[in-house]
C-alpha cells in the first residue's frame, strides 16, 4: 500500500538535501549533452547533479544500485516537475516569495562572506587538545563581575579596591539573572568560558582580582579565583570531541571578531546619539502594559539609529528585526546591551555591503543554495494547496480500511477480579512483585500484614467506573490467576490479580481512539499519494520531460560503509 511516506520520497526527503546544500546544478548547458540524465522543461539534471543528491541520500534508497539510481532520478524529476509547476502558477511573482528570497539571498550572501573569512575552515590539532586536556586536570571556584561598559567595569573595581565585598559589588553591577549570586559560578574546568575569561581564570592567583577583562561583543569583567582543586577528567579518547568542538569553536569566534571589528573601522560604523533610548522608549512602555507598541509614523521609522559606510540603519529596520526573530532580542532594562544590539544589526548590512562588493552572489554555489532554498518555498505551497489541503477523510473510508486490513483485534468485555486499594505506591509494587509467590491476592494482604479489605469486583466494559477504567489495560494483558502491576488512581494504588475474563471482537467504533486515528492517516496518506501522481501526470503533459535511462547504467551508486566526498 503507498503511503505519504513514499510520497515524501519526492518532496521531503529532496528538499531536506537541498537544504544542506546538496543541491542540483540546474544550469541549462553548463556541461555537454551527454552528461545529461534529464532534461525537465528549461532545467537539466546532470550525472554530477545525480552524484550529489546520491551521495546525500543513498541510505534513503535501499535495495539493488540499478533499482536505486532508477527510483532517485525517478523522485529528483518529479521534484523538478512540482517546481516547474509552482512556477507557471506565478507563485515565484508572489510579494512574500520575493520578500522571502531577498531575505535568503543576504542570509547566505553574509554567511558566504563570512566563510570567506576562514570561520568555517579552522582546524585543530591533536596537539590542542592534549593540552586542553591537561589543564582540565584541575578546576578553580569562580566569581565575576560583568558590565557592559568601560565606565561601569571602572566603578566596580574601584568599589572592591575601597573594601567592598566582590559578591555585593557582583549583585549591584551583574544584570538579573546573569550569574548566580554574588557572581558565584562555583568551580569551572579550563574550556567552560569564552576567551579572554577562560586563560584569564586558568592562570590566575588565588584571591587576587583580575580585571577590568574586556570580551569584545559582549563586555567587561572582573574575575576573582577562591579556590583551586584538583579534577579528574574523562579519558581523552572519551573527551576528544567535545574538546575539539570548544577549540573549533573558539577559533570561529576569535576569526569573526575580528573581522567585525575591521568592518567596523572599514565601513566607519556609528551609533546614532540617542539611539538606545529612542528604541528603548519605542517598546518598553508598551510591554509594561502587555501590549504591542504601536505602528510607527513615518518620521519615526525613518529616525536613524546607527550610520556606516552605504546607508543607514533605521528605528524601522531595527523594529522589523524585532519582530522577525531573526536575532536574539537585547535585554532593554540595560542600554549598553541595547547599543550593542543596534551595532551588530547595522554591521550585518555593512556585511551585506562587502559581500557584494565581493561579488559574492555571482558564485555558483550560492545561487544554486537560493534557487533550492526557493524550490523548497515553491513545493511547500504548491504541494499544500494541490495536494494537503484537499485531503480530507470519513469515518466510513477509515472503517473501510479496517475492514480490508483482515484485523480482528478483541476488547475486553467483563472481568471478574480480586483487588485491592493501597495509599502507598511502594508497598503496592512490593504486594504486586511477591503476590505470585503465594495462593492469592488474599493469602498475600494477610502474610504482608497490610490490614487492608480484599473485595471481588465485576467490571463489565466499556464503563464509567474510573477504578475500573484504570485496569482495563492491565486486565486485558493479564491470564487468569494472574496479577496487575500497581495501578495509580484518584490518590490510591491498586493490585488486581484476575479470575475470568471475557473478550468481545472490536468494530472499528470501538477501536481505541489512537487506532482509528491510524486508518483514518492511512486513508489521508493514500489521497495524498494518489493527488500527488495526478498532479505529476497532469505536469507532464504541459512540461516535456526527457530521461535517459542508459546513461544512468554508467553512473556509480555510493557503497555504504566507503568514505566518500561528504567530508
Amino acid at each position: 500500500m503507498t503511503s505519504l511516506h513514499d510520497v515524501s520520497m519526492r518532496v521531503a526527503s529532496l528538499r531536506r538535501a537541498g537544504a544542506a546544500a546538496l543541491v542540483l546544478l540546474a544550469i541549462a548547458g553548463c556541461s555537454p549533452d551527454t552528461d545529461v540524465l534529464a532534461r525537465v522543461g528549461s532545467q537539466t539534471i546532470t550525472t554530477g547533479d545525480f552524484e550529489m543528491m546520491a551521495r546525500a541520500l543513498a541510505s534513503r534508497y535501499p535495495g539493488l544500485p540499478d533499482s536505486a539510481k532508477a527510483h532517485l532520478l525517478r523522485d529528483i524529476v518529479d521534484r523538478e516537475l512540482l517546481v516547474q509547476g509552482a512556477l507557471r502558477e506565478g507563485l515565484h511573482r508572489d510579494t512574500t516569495f520575493l520578500d522571502t528570497r531577498r531575505k535568503v539571498e543576504e542570509q547566505l550572501l553574509r554567511q558566504s562572506f563570512y566563510d570567506q573569512l576562514g570561520a568555517t575552515a579552522v582546524v585543530v590539532s591533536q596537539a590542542e587538545m592534549e593540552e586542553l586536556h591537561r589543564w582540565r586536570a584541575e578546576e578553580r571556584d569562580v566569581q565575576i563581575v560583568f558590565a557592559m561598559s568601560k565606565p561601569a567595569i571602572d566603578a566596580a573595581l574601584g568599589q572592591i579596591r575601597a573594601g567592598a565585598d566582590f559578591g555585593d559589588v557582583a549583585d549591584r553591577f551583574n544584570p538579573a539573572g546573569y550569574t548566580p549570586p554574588k557572581g558565584d559560578l562555583g568551580y569551572v574546568q579550563a574550556g567552560m568560558l569564552q576567551q579572554p575569561l577562560d586563560d584569564v581564570i586558568r592562570l590566575a592567583p588565588v584571591g587576587k582580582v583580575q580585571g577590568p577583562i574586556e570580551a569584545i561583543g559582549q563586555g567587561w569583567f572582573l574575575v576573582r579565583v577562591k579556590d583551586v582543586r584538583k579534577s579528574e577528567p574523562r579519558p581523552l579518547r572519551q573527551e576528544g570531541p567535545l574538546l575539539e568542538t570548544i577549540l573549533r569553536q573558539r577559533k570561529q569566534r576569535a576569526i569573526l571578531v575580528k573581522a567585525l571589528e575591521r568592518l567596523r573601522g572599514d565601513y566607519q560604523m556609528r551609533l546614532a546619539p540617542g539611539a538606545a533610548q529612542s528604541l528603548i522608549a519605542y517598546v518598553v512602555p508598551p510591554s509594561l502594559q502587555s501590549q504591542a507598541p504601536p505602528p510607527l509614523t513615518m518620521q519615526q521609522s525613518a529616525l536613524t539609529l546607527a550610520s556606516y559606510d552605504g546607508g543607514v540603519y533605521t528605528m524601522g529596520d531595527a523594529v522589523d528585526d524585532l519582530r522577525s526573530g531573526g536575532a536574539q532580542k537585547p535585554n532593554f532594562n540595560l542600554m549598553p546591551s541595547v547599543e550593542r544590539w543596534i551595532e551588530m544589526r547595522a554591521l550585518e548590512r555593512a556585511a551585506l555591503i562587502e559581500a557584494r562588493r565581493r561579488q559574492l552572489g555571482e558564485e555558483p554555489e550560492l545561487q544554486r543554495a537560493v534557487r533550492e532554498r526557493m524550490n523548497d518555498y515553491l513545493l511547500q505551497g504548491y504541494v499544500t494547496t494541490h495536494v494537503l489541503e484537499r485531503t480530507s477523510v470519513t469515518d466510513s473510508e477509515a472503517r473501510a480500511i479496517f475492514e480490508r486490513s483482515g484485523m480482528k483485534p478483541e476488547r475486553l468485555h467483563d472481568a471478574r477480579f480480586l483487588v485491592v486499594a493501597l495509599r502507598d505506591s511502594a508497598t503496592a509494587a512490593q504486594l504486586a512483585a511477591t503476590a505470585p509467590q503465594t495462593e492469592g491476592l488474599r493469602e498475600a494482604v494477610s502474610t504482608a500484614a497490610l490490614g487492608v479489605p480484599v473485595k471481588t469486583q465485576t467490571a463489565t466494559y466499556p464503563t464509567e467506573n474510573p477504578m475500573w477504567q484504570a485496569l482495563e489495560g492491565p486486565l486485558t494483558a493479564a491470564a487468569p490467576r494472574g496479577y496487575t502491576p500497581a495501578v495509580p488512581i484518584g490518590g490510591f494504588w491498586l493490585v488486581a490479580q484476575l479470575v475470568s475474563k471475557n473478550m468481545a471482537p472490536q468494530t472499528f467504533e470501538t477501536l481505541p481512539q489512537e487506532m482509528r486515528t491510524a486508518f483514518v492517516n492511512e486513508v489521508r496518506e493514500e489521497k495524498r499519494s494518489l493527488l500527488l501522481a495526478t498532479l505529476s501526470d497532469s505536469l507532464r503533459r504541459m512540461i516535456p520531460v526527457e530521461i535517459h535511462w542508459q546513461r544512468l547504467k554508467h553512473v556509480a551508486w555510493p557503497t555504504p560503509g566507503l568514505p566518500t566526498m561528504e567530508g
